[in-house]
């Protein structure tokens, strides 16, 4: 039996609760240990919440000071204590599961540590670990991606002819976006999860200074009716290219043609092509993050080919685009 700590139980913490328990039969059968929450850490025990069937504290040290806790799985948003967490856990043996791209962001010695931390990017996508396993005969050449669903499910809104305030008043009460979505909208979220792929995929620790990052706040209605007029659309694209002259990273909004995959995703979903140099173009589409409820499933319809090709900027020179 693996007994497990949890920090957080928020909307993500209580969706992990419910599919540990709603699949424990076939999660032992798959790790040939049965997983069972032991405890919950939270900040306010007196804050209503729904029912568990397992114990809750305030204090971190109830799970480090727990020789029968296996494993941590860390939720809380963190950066700081996060780290310290991933720290005690590894120096104790204990196994660490972590969601908090901040905190991976800014300590990316951790990326290379054994612990797991699939959903900090792409949420319910395989896109760590194809870039850990699957991608590792392959120099990877780039990495392009719509990897905040809340950016993406604003834009669409404002295509739709919503402003600004209003998607976004929209994407918070549908349970999108947070009270305060400034991490989102500025591209800083993004920025953060292309650190983690671009350490993975070039190796090394790389600054936040070094990616160029743009958020949405200054796209304008207007901006989006051009854009559909020259047979694109607008997606705020993380990006990271190696070439001759070195490694480029950026976060912004860009125009992409209607026949490119990462045009076809969709709402609070998230895409990513990553290009290595022998198996060549590879998709990544799912869920981007939240629980089951706020992830309904979005059938696969686009009839869109491939379309390979550096992607322009947003108020770049059209002509550009089209390749």
């Amino acid at each position: 039996m693996v007994q497990i700590g949890i920090v957080g139980l928020g909307c993500v913490g209580l969706s992990v609760v419910e599919i540990l328990n709603k699949h424990a039969a076939l999660l032992e059968q798959r790790c040939g240990h049965a997983l069972v929450v032991k405890r919950g850490v939270v900040r306010d025990l007196a804050k209503k919440r729904p029912p568990v069937d397992f114990a809750l504290s305030a204090s971190v040290d109830d799970l480090l000071n727990d020789p029968d806790i296996n494993l941590i799985v860390e939720l809380s948003g963190q950066v700081d204590l996060a780290y310290q967490l991933a720290r005690h856990a590894l120096k104790q043996g204990k196994g660490f599961v972590t969601a908090n791209k901040a905190m991976l962001a800014k300590h990316q010695e951790l990326i290379h540590q054994p612990i797991g931390f699939e959903a900090s990017v792409g949420g319910g996508i395989p896109l760590i670990k194809a870039l850990k396993e699957g991608l590792s005969a392959n120099a990877i050449l780039s990495i392009e991606g719509v990897l905040n669903g809340t950016c993406n499910f604003i834009l669409e809104q404002m295509d739709l002819g919503q402003s600004f305030e209003v998607a976004l008043q929209r994407a918070q009460e549908l349970g999108y976006a947070e009270a305060s979505a400034h991490l989102d909208t500025s591209g800083q979220d993004s920025a953060h999860k292309l650190l983690i792929l671009a350490s993975l995929a070039f190796g090394g620790k790389i600054a936040l200074s070094s990616v160029e990052v743009r958020g949405i706040e200054g796209i304008a209605n207007a901006d989006l009716a051009h854009a559909k007029r020259l047979g694109c659309c607008v997606k705020l694209l993380a990006q990271a290219h190696q070439e001759k002259g070195g490694l480029t990273l950026s976060v912004g909004p860009v125009l992409l043609p209607q026949s490119h995959l990462l045009a076809q995703v969709k709402g609070v979903m998230n895409g990513a092509v990553v290009v290595g140099d022998s198996v060549g173009e590879t998709f990544y589409y799912g869920a981007g993050g939240g629980g089951e409820k706020l992830n309904p499933l979005v059938p696969w319809s686009s009839r869109a080919k491939p379309h390979l090709g550096r992607l322009t900027n947003f108020g770049q020179s059209p002509d550009i685009v089209l390749g």
